[in-house]
Parts: structure tokens; sequence; C-alpha cells
């Protein structure tokens, strides 16, 4: 009888153990298949434009707009448009990345740049560490820039990305499912 229990008891005691240790698995296996997933299914990088908190209102500008942007630190060389928003929907693109044409262009102000974060894009863009050099071209032109800050915000905190200073700011989403924005401030190498 004594062994009886014994034995039920050490069963029970296991499989509770067993138990926890496989719901454990279950829920990380969740949780890494739909980060998986999100990032390697194209449909959910097929929107053209993005909502997100704030508001940045303004008229654009006229002036010649930057074209290009290289970051070889990251392997980025990719074209740049100009982009809009409209409340709090900003205009983004697949395969390019947006500048905001209410901000300054390069060499009069702070010129704001922003993209999808996924790779090819803005994907990479967390990899930048202070120092790293950033070039822009407007023209004929490069503008280079200096890596010197680097950090995560909330979706609600535009004002992260304004300033009346002369720099660049990179703009993209970070953070599991977009909960985060992250901002790199670079500025002018003279």
């Amino acid at each position: 009888m004594l062994g009886k229990r014994i034995k039920k008891f050490k069963f029970k005691k296991l499989m509770s153990k067993r138990f926890i240790d496989i719901a454990f698995v279950g829920i990380i296996s969740i949780y890494l298949g739909f980060a998986f997933f999100r990032l390697s299914n194209p449909i959910f990088w097929e929107r053209k434009e993005a909502k997100i908190g704030g508001s940045i209102m303004s008229t654009p500008t006229t002036k010649f707009p930057p074209t290009e942007i290289k970051i070889s630190n990251i392997k980025i060389d990719l074209p740049i448009s100009a982009g809009l928003v409209d409340g709090n929907t900003w205009d983004l693109y697949d395969d390019k990345i947006a500048w905001l044409a209410t901000s300054a262009v390069p060499g009069e102000g702070n010129v704001i740049l922003y993209g999808h974060d996924r790779r090819g894009l803005f994907g990479d863009l967390y990899k930048l560490k202070v120092g790293d050099v950033v070039e822009v071209k407007k023209g004929n032109d490069w503008f280079k820039y200096r890596v010197s800050e680097v950090h995560r915000v909330l979706p609600t905190d535009v004002a992260s990305i304004l300033s009346d200073k002369n720099r660049l700011t990179m703009y993209t989403c970070d953070g599991t499912f977009d909960q985060k924005r992250l901002v790199v401030y670079a500025d002018p190498v003279d």
C-alpha cells in the first residue's frame, strides 16, 4: 500500500512538472512561429502606408529633395522619394526610403527619413552605432552625417523626430509586433 502511494505521488509530481514544461515550450513555439511568419510573409509588407500615433502637419517643401541614402556599415544603398503625413497616416514605400517632404533638405536643417522595418530597407538600422557614417545625396552633392544617438521611443512620441538642429533623423518601427519606434540621429560631418 505504501509503495503504491509513493508511485502515485511521484507520477503526479512528474506529470505536473512535465505539463508546465510542455506548456512553456508550446507558448514559446507559438510566439516564435508568429514572429517568423510575420517576417517571412510578404502580405505584411504590401502596405503603402502605415498609421502611427502622433501627427506632423505642415506644407511640403519645394526645395530640391534628397534622392539617395548610403550606409556602408549595414549595406544600405537606396533611393529616396518624398512622403507626406496625413493625419496619422505616413506614406511608405516597399522599395525605397521616404523623405518627409515637410522636413528640411540636406545642409539646411533637420532631414527626416523613414522606412519600413524590414530587410532591404531600414530593417538593419538598429545595428548602427554612434560614429557610423551615413551619406545622403541631394542633386549632385553627397552630404555626410555621423551617427550621434540611437534610441527607442513610443509610437506616439513623434516629437522625438522634430528638431531645429541641422541633422539627419532616421525613423522606423522596432520591437516585437512594432510596438516601439527606433530613432537614429546623425550630425553633419564638417
